[in-house]
């Protein structure tokens, strides 16, 4: 914020400057007296609300309920598109190419990106995503931990038109494969940690349902550095998450919402009392949480963000679209544990 400075000048004309705004406040206060002020009066404001989130869009000029008078929804015109744009945190990665292309986004052992780098993988991911046949308001599952496709995929499925389904990777195959029926996973994002458990959770589906497309997620430094063993997912309905981002179209045009209403994620309960229960999340929803998240705990810009919090918990709190709302790094964790955390933390 700008601090607010008195001026010598600004101090003597304070009580003429004060006079001259009462003077102009007077014809409204006449117009709009205490017993029909609008602000006053809840039942009509919220009728006037209510009318105007159900207008349409329009390329006409828009006209808002200014004065008591305007009461009806009736003498509300219609919104203009470029008033009305729907809130999606979508709108964050665009910004963040442009703002702070060049600064990083994504810090994950060996791999290093900028925000300009991983707008064009989302782009690249969320086509090769519709090109699977995959339309708007299909769910889109991931079991993954903290690594960097978590972080693309949080843009890239609601930039192919499809909803987000974060799955808790601790969950056994029988809830896992709850959920996806549940939901109605088209497509699920796994991580090669995670391959034997999801193809179990596949293989409960009954007969004559239809099973989802897995997407293997492989990590280079864990299987060739790190010295872990890759399970490989079987079967002929596997495809490779970097094959899917090398193929696809960097100048992709994504989906936005026509309604920031429409679900942008489905999140399930982790069944600790009973079956899993799903809440869906619209794109204004996760736009005012990454929003009042980074402003509740006063987010400067470009911090350096140490993903010890669990995406598929809420998305991360917002915080997984929130980073890229004021370019911060996202510096990404596959185990939650000490020495991973101090190895962060020493980088």
């Amino acid at each position: 914020m700008y601090p607010l400075r008195q001026t010598h000048a600004s101090s003597s004309l304070l009580s003429s400057s004060s006079a001259f705004h009462e003077k102009l406040a007077a014809p409204w206060r006449k117009s709009c007296p205490p017993s029909t002020n609008y602000f006053q009066s809840s039942a009509k404001k919220s009728t006037i609300i209510k009318a105007s989130l159900s207008l349409p869009l329009s390329n006409s000029s828009s006209t808002l309920p200014l004065t008591p008078e305007t009461e009806t929804a009736k003498k509300v015109q219609p919104r203009s598109a470029a008033n009305a744009c729907p809130l999606t945190p979508m709108d964050f990665l665009e910004r963040a190419a442009v703002v702070y292309g060049d600064c990083p986004s994504i810090l994950y052992n060996e791999t290093s990106r900028t925000w300009a780098e991983t707008h064009t993988r989302c782009l690249k991911l969320a086509s090769s995503i519709v090109s699977l046949g995959i339309k708007k308001g299909d769910v889109v599952s991931v079991v993954a931990p903290n690594v960097p496709a978590m972080c693309e995929l949080h843009f890239s499925v609601p930039m192919a038109g499809a909803v987000l389904n974060n799955i808790n990777l601790r969950l056994d195959a029988n809830a896992i494969s709850n959920i996806l029926q549940h939901g109605g996973s088209k497509l699920v994002f796994v991580d090669f940690q995670s391959a034997s458990v999801v193809e179990e959770a596949v293989s409960m589906f009954p007969s004559g349902l239809s099973r989802p497309v897995l997407v293997f997620i492989d990590d280079h430094y864990e299987n060739h550095v790190n010295g872990s063993s890759a399970v490989k997912i079987n079967g002929s309905h596997r495809l490779d998450y970097e094959e899917m981002v090398g193929n696809g179209d960097p100048a992709f045009k994504w989906i936005r919402p026509h309604s920031e209403w429409e679900p942008i994620t489905l999140n399930y309960t982790s069944g600790t009392t009973s079956s899993p229960k799903g809440v869906v999340s619209s794109h204004r929803g996760a736009f005012l949480v990454s929003v009042t998240s980074l402003l509740e705990w006063a987010v400067s810009k470009q911090p350096v963000y140490l993903w010890t919090l669990p995406m598929f918990h809420a998305n991360g709190w917002g915080y997984a679209w929130g980073m890229a709302a004021v370019g911060g790094a996202n510096v990404c964790l596959r185990r939650v544990d000490a020495p991973s955390i101090y190895q962060a933390l020493q980088r």
